[in-house]
């Protein structure tokens, strides 16, 4: 639905129908590869086709309304489509977190695991109004991962200042909904290594995947994997360049009660297990035993 993708300025692609699609087969046949080796122009793309297949249908339905109602066409007809990301499921291959290293920087790839701590959603500034105290101009400056900086130079070709003010209520700032989520692996007992607790990554949520799960979900995330610095490690942390990988989600897949998927490695994420009303009689029966270890001993 057009009216839908609009409204939550996404739009969700399925990996395998991607693949698949012999046209796109035709027109980039290394979708795959390069949706893995350089995931942010290549979702880029995607997001910006959307937005020119938006834009054209109501720059067409608006002329059909003008015509309707006998208004002249003077001059083009400006619609406004808000910024469109593609969000990609369904992709392949599952990594394994414990696979998750420093080759994997910058990459596209799909984790499952379970949810262990949400936090609260923020606001997340990614372009800031600067005042120059010189000439009074103000500016809008992007912050890349939304990691604060200052402008180098006023854009007033004659003005030298390089003293700036932050202008947090400006209409040149701009936010958005941030949220940060910690994803623990999933193992089967014979993949439990002894004495070791399982491995976590903290994954970060934006725009319309903020509040997509709770801790205790089953999800799949599908995203890029980047670098911030390392906040614990090292006791003198100016000796050594440490940094910590997490994952810039691009999308969420909730799978609580679904199906266990394979790996890249052929291994089995997690054992998922369904119970039935009957079932739940039973255990509810064995509960209210007053002597289980009786009930134990005559079922061994």
């Amino acid at each position: 639905d057009k009216d839908e993708i609009e409204r939550k300025g996404s739009i969700l692609v399925d990996f395998k129908e991607l693949t698949e699609d012999d046209e796109m087969a035709d027109l980039i046949p290394n979708i795959a590869n390069e949706l893995r080796d350089t995931p942010e122009e290549t979702l880029a793309c995607m997001g910006l086709a959307i937005h020119q297949v938006l834009t054209r249908d109501l720059e067409r339905h608006a002329a059909e309304l003008q015509a309707q109602e006998g208004l002249s066409r003077d001059g083009e007809t400006i619609v406004n489509v808000p910024h469109i990301h593609a969000r990609v499921y369904n992709y392949e291959p599952l990594t394994q977190l414990k696979n998750v290293r420093a080759n994997y920087y910058g990459k596209y790839i799909a984790l499952r695991g379970t949810v262990v701590r949400v936090s609260n959603i923020k606001p997340l500034c990614t372009k800031m109004a600067f005042l120059c105290a010189a000439c009074g101009e103000v500016q809008g400056f992007s912050l890349p991962d939304g990691k604060y900086n200052l402008p180098t130079k006023c854009p007033v070709p004659t003005c030298r200042g390089r003293s700036f003010t932050a202008l947090r209520s400006s209409p040149l700032t701009v936010t958005m909904d941030w949220q940060s989520i910690k994803i623990q692996e999933l193992m089967s007992d014979d993949q439990r290594e002894a004495g070791r607790i399982p491995r976590t990554i903290e994954c970060e949520l934006v725009h319309d995947l903020v509040d997509s799960c709770v801790p205790g979900d089953t999800v799949t995330i599908t995203g890029v994997v980047k670098v911030s610095n390392a906040e614990e490690g090292s006791r003198n942390k100016n000796d050594k360049c440490m940094f910590l990988l997490y994952i810039e989600a691009n999308s969420v897949s909730n799978s609580k009660g679904q199906k266990t998927k394979t790996s890249e490695d052929g291994c089995k994420h997690g054992v998922l297990m369904e119970f039935s009303l009957k079932d739940l009689y039973a255990i509810q029966e064995i509960q209210a035993e007053e002597n289980l270890f009786k009930l134990i001993v005559k079922y061994v």
